[in-house]
């Protein structure tokens, strides 16, 4: 006799429906948790943060807003490196119009949902890389251990 058993569980941390254009790039690291943290350019220049949210579903925060980055200003590229310790690195490339492109750094951040969507400005920890005349498809990045504090 044949015995056929099923078992399925609702997935709780599903992503709702929403049009989410990703446009050539995406790069993954992880919290402090284990959870993933997706870096995703989408359609327009938008530079996006995938992230398991404080009510345990996924939440898509718009770096650009959070980097108070003019509507005339579109990411063009974005390189994310993790050190081991987890701390995060990101480095872009902002394309204005008519203008060179800009090499954008942040300092440092925390692999926590608060670093990255607290209500602080994290427009003050952008480093601007001075302006040359150049056009950037791609930015590469490594990273090094953070020195102890």
């Amino acid at each position: 006799m044949v015995q056929v058993s099923v078992q399925s569980e609702f997935m709780q941390n599903a992503f709702p429906a929403s049009k989410f254009q990703v446009k050539d790039q995406i790069s993954v690291v992880q919290d402090v948790n284990g959870e993933h943290m997706v870096f995703a350019l989408e359609d327009g220049g938008i530079l996006s943060l995938i992230l398991k949210g404080s009510t345990g579903n996924n939440e898509v925060i718009d770096l650009n807003h959070r980097f108070d980055l003019d509507t005339a200003q579109s990411v063009k590229t974005f390189a994310v490196s993790q050190n081991i310790d987890l701390t995060i690195h990101l480095v872009f490339v902002v394309e204005e119009d008519s203008e060179d492109d800009k090499v954008i750094a942040i300092e440092p951040t925390a692999a926590t949902y608060e670093a990255w969507t607290d209500t602080a400005d994290l427009s003050a920890s952008l480093f601007d890389i001075p302006n040359w005349k150049v056009s950037v498809r791609e930015v590469l990045l490594v990273s090094v251990p953070s020195p102890k504090r």
